[in-house]
């Protein structure tokens, strides 16, 4: 676990490993994005991704949360500059998809910046929480 956390920067190992989770999930999340049809790589069907994964919730929303959720736990030193890192990052996969045959739309720009507004805010809330409602 020394090593991961050398590559990483972490302070804990179990940073180190959500650090180790939140870079691939990135790079899984960016290949995901630009592929002309991720669902040939990708073993889900794919009426279950465009209903919101049984639950009323955009996919692209629901991704994004967790992009948000895992780049602010990892602790990241400035997170208002992570934030705008993937506010960008959610508009340049979109403009980007125009070049593999698929479709750039404005509402799915739009519902990725939900998603990040909802996972990095919520991650900031909890920050913000009196101690005695979140764990020590």
């Amino acid at each position: 676990m020394r090593f991961l956390q050398k590559i990483t920067g972490a302070e804990t190992p179990t940073l180190a490993g959500i650090r180790i989770i939140f870079i691939a999930y990135w790079l899984f999340l960016s290949f995901v994005l630009l592929v002309y049809n991720p669902f040939a790589f990708v073993p889900i069907d794919e009426e279950f991704v465009e209903h919101g994964f049984g639950i009323e919730l955009d996919a692209h929303v629901a991704v994004f949360i967790l992009l948000g959720v895992l780049g602010m736990v990892s602790h990241y030193r400035r997170p208002g500059w992570l934030f705008v890192v993937f506010l960008l990052y959610a508009g340049i996969t979109e403009y980007l998809q125009g070049f593999t045959g698929r479709c750039p739309d404005w509402n799915d720009v739009l519902n990725n910046s939900l998603g990040l507004m909802y996972g990095c805010g919520g991650w900031w809330i909890c920050r913000k929480l009196p101690h005695g409602l979140r764990r020590k």
